[in-house]
């Protein structure tokens, strides 16, 4: 199963391959026609038609997962805000500062202190309940186990899980039949083609970077398909941000919850009745649900962004710091943020500090870090700078100075004095400490697995080994006893039989192969589909015995069997 931007990038692949193929049967030259039409009608159905998959697992699911981002979310925007305003403390602060005989910096000056007020006690609110949040979420067990690792039978199989492990041909056959000459229904059809291709050829993929299938390897699977999803959404320029794409695959009223189209429900109902043998599945979920969730979760993904780095102090300012550092000494040294997140190129190892378990302790200690420096930082504040550090020698309380708010004339002379220097460092410094933390927090969230990852944790080894096929090696190996621990490296159980045949994309392969190889798939079906053929099979979508196998099951035996007992499904069987 693949995740969002590689469903994306099939979908766009696939209406790329048909708009430039030339046919020569007329069947396919009416159907290219057609289906071209529809799309550009109707290109966002084409979208919620290939997360057709992502739609059912979200129904299936108990929502978890997404109750869990959401907080994460929550404190993530509160966050925002609370550097936000620190950004705007220090902008008002500084012009006042260096140019206190401007005709605005007083007001400029009072606005940055009302500011103040609140900042401390909002601040530290959220950084201590973002504390709390690795110890609650850590280690991850937001993800079900596959009833198949549980040898399940089929009336136990989830929605989710069923839907990429059955009768996966006959459901694209089925919407394909049921769409008609509705634009929109054919629209979302082509979608529906295009996400078999990208399961079938991209879960082939994801399961050699793993080592193994989601079956086995949930966690793993997880950071793979998040990381191939992140790869693609760089190196292709025409996907669109999970935000767009959430707004794109929103229907119903404007400021109502949104619906899922009635007639693509009924479309998927119909097709998931005719495809699917009720009589020994569990009940249909509810769809309306499931794209209720759908939309939640992208919107949520959304949440994440980094802020921009901090703005370096006002060179004036900076200027006289340089000229007596001495006088200016950093609020803690051993607490000093590092400088960024990188990491080692393509192709290095992981190690223990790539595990979701060190990632969690380094955010809580980079969290601690800013809640003393909050302390340190206002406590500077309310001192007027004279609690920051060495500096102008204390004046006599007896003739104490005007309030730097009062008059420009105070302003001026506060302007002058080292406190004033000391006020603007310190709340640099803690924007710099507040940013530091929003990259430890997005480190630890998507080595947790909840997030994708940026551009640069897109270098650390725990996701770039995902983003270049490894050599050929023996596969694919069992499911370890906890697979939600040490799940950042290739697994090293042994291996089940039998199964793992030559590998389907050369070694270092991108994503973008996979993405290729998919839509040549769905387009020889679409071919069938616009002939009248009907001579495929039913491939598994989660590729679960390697790339090209058909769907299966077992009659008698386990999972756990060596080697395990499967049997190829006939096309019209739901189960044995």
């Amino acid at each position: 199963m693949i995740d969002y931007f590689g469903h994306m990038a099939v979908v766009d692949e696939l209406h790329g391959l048909l708009r430039s193929t030339s046919y020569s049967n007329a069947d396919e030259q009416k159907a290219q026609a057609r289906t071209l039409a529809a799309l550009a009608q109707d290109g966002d159905l084409a979208c919620l038609g290939a997360l057709t998959d992502h739609l059912l697992a979200h129904a299936a699911s108990d929502g978890a997962e997404l109750d869990m981002l959401q907080q994460a979310a929550d404190l993530w925007r509160d966050g925002l805000d609370v550097y936000a305003d620190v950004g705007k403390v220090r902008a008002a602060l500084e012009s006042a500062l260096t140019d206190p005989a401007a005709p605005d910096a007083l007001d400029k000056f009072n606005q940055a202190q009302a500011l103040i007020g609140g900042l401390e006690q909002r601040a530290t609110q959220v950084i201590t309940a973002a504390m709390a949040l690795p110890a609650q979420m850590s280690p991850p067990r937001y993800l079900a186990r596959h009833p198949r690792q549980d040898d399940r039978k089929t009336p136990e199989w989830n929605w989710g899980d069923l839907f990429l492990a059955r009768r996966t041909d006959a459901f694209v056959r089925s919407v394909a039949a049921q769409a008609g000459k509705d634009s929109g229904a054919r629209a979302f059809a082509f979608g529906v083609l295009a996400s078999y291709g990208g399961n079938v050829a991209g879960s082939a993929y994801l399961g050699r970077t793993v080592g193994g299938p989601r079956r086995s390897h949930p966690y793993r699977d997880r950071l793979s398909r998040y990381a191939s999803g992140s790869w693609l959404r760089q190196h292709r320029s025409g996907l669109p941000p999970i935000k767009k794409l959430a707004q794109m695959l929103r229907w119903g009223v404007p400021g109502l919850p949104a619906q899922l189209p009635a007639n693509i429900a009924q479309l998927l109902q119909d097709s998931l009745t005719a495809s699917y043998d009720l009589r020994i599945t569990a009940p249909l979920p509810d769809l309306h649900i499931g794209y209720q969730r759908l939309l939640r979760h992208l919107e949520l993904l959304a949440s994440f962004d980094m802020p921009a780095a901090p703005a370096p102090l006002a060179l004036a300012l900076e200027t006289r710091k340089d000229a007596n550092p001495a006088a200016f000494p950093p609020l803690e040294a051993n607490l000093k943020p590092t400088s960024g997140s990188g990491g080692s190129p393509p192709g290095g190892g992981t190690s223990n500090a790539d595990s979701e378990e060190t990632k969690s302790k380094t955010c809580w200690a980079g969290l601690l870090s800013v809640l003393l420096v909050i302390g340190i930082v206002f406590v500077c504040i309310i001192t007027g700078g004279a609690a920051c550090g060495a500096g102008s020698p204390p004046k006599d309380p007896s003739h104490p100075d005007p309030q730097p708010g009062t008059n420009s004339q105070a302003l001026t002379a506060f302007a002058s004095t080292d406190q004033a220097v000391h006020i603007c460092d310190v709340l640099e410094q803690l924007q710099q400490y507040l940013w530091q933390g929003f990259s430890n927090a997005a480190d630890y969230l998507a080595v947790f697995g909840i997030i994708y990852p940026n551009a640069l944790q897109l270098l650390q080894p725990a996701h770039a080994q995902f983003t270049a096929s490894p050599p050929p090696a023996a596969y694919p190996h069992r499911a370890s006893a906890q697979p939600n621990v040490g799940y950042e490296s290739m697994p090293a159980t042994p291996v089940e039989h039998a199964a793992g045949g030559p590998p389907a994309h050369p070694p270092l392969s991108t994503p973008d192969r996979y993405v290729t190889a998919a839509a040549r798939l769905a387009h020889q079906l679409w071919q069938q589909l616009a002939r009248g053929d009907a001579d495929s099979p039913n491939l598994d979508m989660d590729a679960d015995r390697d790339a090209g196998r058909q769907c299966w099951d077992i009659a008698t035996g386990s999972i756990k069997d060596d080697p395990v007992p499967e049997v190829a499904l006939a096309y019209a069987q739901t189960a044995l």
